[in-house]
C-alpha cells in the first residue's frame, strides 16, 4: 500500500509540474466566487463515465453548469444539483463538452475515456504536440482562460483538412479530494442550460 501511495504522489506531483507552463490567473473579480467542496465519491474506474459527488449543493449556492476547478485547471462541470450535494461531470467523461481555444482558434473540447479529451476545431490550423488548450472566452462571464490540458497527439485523416486532436488533461480528477466550484454566470444572471456551449 505504501508503494501505491508513493506512486500516486509521484503521479500527482508530475501532473502539477505540468501546470507551471500553462497557468493563467482566474480574474480577481471571480476569486471571491470560488467555494471549496470535498469530493465524496468518484465513479468506478471501470465504468463508462467519469463523475464525482461533491459536498456542496443548492443550499450552498451551486447551480447546474457551474465550473469545477482545481487551482487554475478546469476539471469538470456541475451536472446535477441536490440540496446538500452535487454531481460533477469530469473533463474525461464522454458527455463533457466545452468551448476551448488552442493557438487562438476555438473549437469544442470533449471528454474521451481512452485518451482524456478530444478537440474538434472550427477551422484548420497548424497545432503542435504540447500546445496548451484553455477554456474559450466565448459564452463565459467568468471562468474563461482556465487550463484544460496539452495537445498529446494530432491524427491527420486523408482528404480531411481538419485533424483530430487528442488532449491530455493536466490533472486527473479521479485523484482529487478537494475542488473549487466557480459559478458559470454572475449572481444576477440565470444559469445557462448545461451542455449548450
Amino acid at each position: 500500500k505504501v508503494e501505491w501511495l508513493e506512486q500516486e504522489l509521484a503521479t500527482t506531483r508530475a501532473e502539477l509540474a505540468g501546470i507551471s507552463g500553462l497557468r493563467q490567473e482566474i480574474p480577481e473579480a471571480s476569486a471571491p466566487l470560488l467555494q471549496s467542496a470535498r469530493v465524496l465519491l468518484h465513479s468506478e474506474p471501470s465504468s463508462a463515465f467519469r463523475r464525482g459527488w461533491l459536498s456542496k449543493g443548492r443550499f450552498h449556492g451551486v447551480h447546474l453548469g457551474d465550473l469545477v476547478v482545481s487551482g487554475q485547471v478546469l476539471v469538470g462541470q456541475i451536472l446535477e444539483v441536490r440540496e446538500n450535494h452535487s454531481v460533477a461531470l469530469w473533463v474525461s467523461d464522454p458527455e463533457f463538452r466545452i468551448r476551448a481555444v488552442a493557438r487562438q482558434v476555438t473549437g469544442i473540447a470533449e471528454g474521451a475515456l481512452s485518451d482524456g479529451m478530444r478537440f474538434t476545431l472550427r477551422m484548420g490550423v497548424e497545432l503542435k504536440e504540447g500546445d496548451p488548450v484553455t477554456t474559450s472566452p466565448e459564452g463565459f462571464h467568468c471562468g474563461w482562460g482556465l487550463v484544460l490540458g496539452q495537445i498529446s497527439a494530432i491524427h491527420s485523416v486523408l482528404d480531411v483538412p481538419i485533424p483530430e486532436v487528442s488532449i491530455r488533461p493536466v490533472l486527473n480528477p479521479d485523484h482529487l479530494e478537494w475542488v473549487q466550484i466557480l459559478p458559470k454566470e454572475p449572481a444576477n444572471m440565470p444559469p445557462r442550460e448545461f451542455g449548450k456551449d
